[in-house]
């Protein structure tokens, strides 16, 4: 089953299993009731023509979805149009979990008892205003959270582009992921002296 296909067959499945989705579904703490719902989940994409490893990586790619969607709800609340494929057919399932999510991160910054600066980020002088000091949180909140939602991206579009390639690329793709993460400057030399490596472009 393609890419595109596996999503939207998951995607449709997924609704009639909210307590895989749903904090407020009775079943959401019930370990065997989502054990279950996994399995009912697999059988039915097994029935559209999903690979058994396709059946295995249903909750690494409703996770991938769902990060995605956050990050896109998040566009949209700032009035920013979504044109991912996907934004409409996971709202159903996942626009009151973004409501709420958003709602808390908000709650969190606006919080005077909530306040709570970096041990990683300047302390706040003793001769600083109130004001001041939560006007720089709001605005070092805002800077993370718009790097983690790149990184989502990115992460997003590396699993997308993996998922549509063949073993034996998606192998020699991520050895050479790896050797970048591990080794980036050495990585930088072997692209320059191996201008016509076969490896797979991106």
């Amino acid at each position: 089953m393609e890419a595109d296909e596996y999503n939207k067959s998951l995607i449709e499945v997924l609704v009639d299993e909210p307590c895989i989705y749903d904090p407020s579904d009775p079943a959401f703490q019930n370990i065997n009731e989502r054990h279950m719902a996994y399995v009912r989940l697999g059988q039915r994409l097994r029935d559209r023509g999903a690979s058994e490893e396709q059946v295995h990586r249903i909750n690494d790619r409703f996770q991938v979805l769902k990060r995605r969607y956050m990050t896109e709800y998040r566009k949209v609340q700032r009035g920013v149009q979504s044109h991912w494929a996907y934004y409409e057919d996971l709202t159903p399932i996942l626009n009151s979990l973004a409501e709420k999510a958003v709602s808390n991160e908000t709650t969190s910054v606006i919080s005077d008892s909530n306040l709570i600066f970096s041990p990683y980020s300047p302390s706040p002088s003793s001769d600083e205003r109130p004001a001041e000091a939560k006007r720089r949180h709001v605005e070092e909140k805002q800077r993370s959270d718009f790097q983690r939602s790149e990184f989502s991206g990115i992460f997003d579009y590396v699993s997308y582009r993996l998922d549509n390639m063949d073993e034996a690329t998606r192998k020699a793709t991520v050895e050479k992921i790896l050797r970048l993460v591990h080794n980036p400057s050495l990585e930088l030399v072997d692209e320059r002296v191996n201008a016509s490596t076969s490896t797979p472009k991106w």
